[in-house]
């Protein structure tokens, strides 16, 4: 049980490290692309109007990322659905339906942009992970369980030959015999202690027959 919860605690901690690389190179991509943007928007000393900021949104919304850009306060481009932060910089933020890891940056001439990938979809890895943990920990139980049984059989093992020896001293003669050792200490103290008690049992039948015998001879003189 406590390697099954350390597997599953390892399991987890792996998650965690996992989705803060993933949300960490995604902040860093899309800062990079928000700086592309914003050189290509006031790479004269002024702001795009709408018609060519949403030209040049085309080469920057792919791969699941969408964006918003202003210009001095105003929306001019963009999704204006996704959230947006109010300072530059990268934050996991909610929308109105999920969650978003969005990056901010301003320009020198009065542009904002604002670039966003949703959470979801970045930790989309989530379930593969769980579902080939969850495997995995099944086939570790599995192993496991049946490593522990084959063990256990393998150790009751002298124990069964002793029962099976002890059996056969069904009749006297076989009362004499000695039951084998097994080579464990445990077990071989057991059989040492079984060996006198059936010592002095048989001890006790000698002399029980020939109590007996000499009863039978009184009787017949």
């Amino acid at each position: 049980m406590s390697a099954l919860v350390a597997s599953l605690a390892t399991l987890l901690v792996a998650m965690v490290v996992i989705d803060r690389r993933v949300v960490a190179d995604a902040e860093a991509q899309l800062l990079d692309r928000a700086r592309s943007l914003l050189r290509e928007l006031e790479g004269e000393g002024e702001v795009l109007g709408p018609d060519h900021a949403n030209d040049e949104l085309d080469e920057y919304v792919h791969g699941g990322v969408a964006a918003v850009i202003e210009a001095h306060g105003q929306l001019i481009a963009g999704d204006d659905s996704m959230p947006r932060t109010a300072a530059d910089g990268c934050a996991t933020v909610s929308g109105a339906a999920e969650r978003w890891v969005v990056c901010r940056l301003s320009g020198e001439a009065g542009a904002r942009v604002w670039l966003g990938r949703r959470e979801s979809e970045l930790l989309g890895h989530r379930v593969p992970l769980l579902m080939g943990g969850g495997v995995a920990l099944l086939v570790v139980m599995l192993g496991a369980v049946v490593a522990g049984l084959w063990m256990a059989r393998r150790s009751l093992a002298p124990l069964q030959r002793l029962r099976r020896a002890i059996e056969a001293q069904g009749d006297d003669t076989d009362m004499q015999a000695k039951l084998p050792r097994s080579g464990l200490v445990e077990v071989d103290v057991v059989a040492d202690s079984l060996d006198r008690t059936l010592a002095r049992l048989h001890e006790e039948v000698e002399r029980s027959r020939g109590f007996a015998a000499d009863a039978a001879h009184e009787l017949r003189t």
